[in-house]
């Protein structure tokens, strides 16, 4: 993981690929848990501070952000999605590909699926290939299926409706 990206490159990442951000949101985001914590420190007396971020992280930030543009999730509801990820990430690894039953919303299930599908987006746009996004397509394909069983029927949809023009 290398920290390379400063708070005003991830603010430009993020307006390329079509989202908007300010520095407040960035640190909004990171304050939550949702980005991850970015490597900071000093540069000596009187020389200032430096702040960089992964690529993961922005792509983190990205999904986010296309999560609550797209259906207004919350806050709670993509660090609940996060946490969904990574212990379905945990499952992959270890070779498990049958479903499961989770005590989360159906809800929960598809801002996952959202997220991880920006944040797989933001990483082919940022230059990231190999290993690591083939375990995130993974997952987003697990997720899409046992999110979409989930989902029927549910009343999520018409609590989330975007405003009428």
């Amino acid at each position: 993981m290398e920290y390379k990206v400063s708070p005003e490159e991830v603010i430009k990442h993020i307006e390329a690929l079509g989202a908007k951000a300010s520095r407040t949101t960035l640190l909004n985001y990171e304050k939550a848990g949702i980005t991850g914590r970015p490597k900071r420190g000093g540069l000596g007396q009187g020389r200032g501070s430096f702040c960089f971020y992964t690529h993961e992280q922005v792509a983190n930030f990205y999904g986010a952000l296309k999560a609550k543009e797209l259906i207004r999730a919350t806050m709670a509801e993509i660090i609940n999605a996060k946490e969904l990820i990574a212990l379905v990430a945990q499952k992959l690894d270890k070779g498990d590909k049958q479903p499961f039953a989770l005590s989360c919303p159906s809800e929960i299930f598809f801002i996952a699926t959202i997220f991880l599908r920006e944040k797989i987006v933001a990483l082919q746009k940022l230059g990231a290939d190999g290993p690591e996004i083939e375990k995130l397509k993974d997952a987003y394909s697990f997720l899409s299926i046992e999110g979409l069983k989930l989902l029927e029927g549910s009343s999520y949809f018409e609590r989330h409706k975007p405003p009428k023009d």
